[in-house]
């Protein structure tokens, strides 16, 4: 079954690969990148084009990913290839000069990187709490200063991350999630997502989160400025993907073309590829 998957996807991109040196693979969760990443590695070894991976997913840092595609695929994938949620957030939250505090939701390697990145983080050690006293609660929330609760896939999820997460955004903190997708598949089971994860903050405080990565175009201005890509770049966009302002069904085509202005996103049925085209302002 992999192999004929891989076999369409190349004829599917063929006659487009001579056009663009750069490809930018999107998937959700992990368990999309098996029938994928052999295609990603005959872009690279067989036709010598810069492939590039982004996920929102928030379990993996760059390094992990990378020793995973290893020891799963015998593939090599640098970290510096590969752009998750973590990561990227960081990057944007470097931006915003009022964000030095953050609340995390999420496993260890979802914390180390913005602790990695100068922020001042706490959010797993909390798991141990049993006792949950929101007035208690209220008082360690003030006390941290927090700025911002940035919410990844947690799975040890509770009553008291419920509390220190409300009570943060209501005192003024952002909130901030790395994908709405509810839930995610692996060997055939659904798990939840971080969307579920968020939604109780959501429905506790009418907030609404900031969903960074999937509703604008950073994570590619992050890509193509930190290398320094100048050409048209194909986006290779997996099934359920959201980008913008538009939610995919369907394994798409994405074309960027690089430029100082902004960019907009035009819908294009293209013969049975759906492909999303990042265009200049005139």
């Amino acid at each position: 079954m992999e192999a004929i998957t891989l076999c369409k996807r190349l004829l599917s991109l063929e006659p487009l690969i001579p056009f663009y040196d750069s490809f930018i693979y999107c998937m959700g969760s992990l368990s999309q990148l098996g029938s994928s990443i052999r295609t990603l590695d005959l872009l690279k070894t067989k036709y010598g084009k810069k492939v590039f991976i982004f996920s929102t997913d928030s379990l993996h840092t760059r390094k992990s990913l990378a020793t995973h595609i290893q020891s799963a695929y015998n593939l090599t994938f640098e970290p510096s290839s590969i752009y998750l949620s973590n990561y990227l957030y960081s990057k944007y939250l470097r931006s915003l000069p009022s964000i030095r505090t953050l609340y995390c939701l999420g496993n260890s390697n979802f914390l180390s990187e913005f602790q990695t990145s100068g922020f001042s983080t706490f959010g797993p050690e909390d798991n141990s709490k049993t006792l949950i006293d929101p007035k208690t609660i209220l008082e360690v929330v003030k006390e941290r200063k927090i700025d911002a609760v940035v919410v990844g896939l947690d799975k040890e999820y509770g009553a008291y991350k419920v509390f220190v997460s409300s009570f943060a955004v209501e005192l003024g903190a952002r909130l901030m999630v790395t994908t709405r997708r509810i839930n995610y598949e692996k060997d055939g089971d659904v798990f939840p997502d971080a969307g579920a994860v968020v939604a109780g903050i959501e429905v506790s405080t009418t907030k609404v989160p900031e969903s960074v990565l999937e509703e604008t175009e950073f994570p590619f201005e992050v890509i193509l400025k930190e290398n320094e890509i100048k050409d048209k770049t194909l986006v290779l966009l997996d099934k359920g993907v959201k980008i913008g302002k538009v939610d995919l069904d369907i394994c798409s085509i994405c074309d960027i073309e690089p430029t100082d202005s902004k960019y907009w996103i035009k819908n294009l049925i293209c013969n049975y590829l759906c492909c999303l085209v990042y265009q200049r302002y005139s």
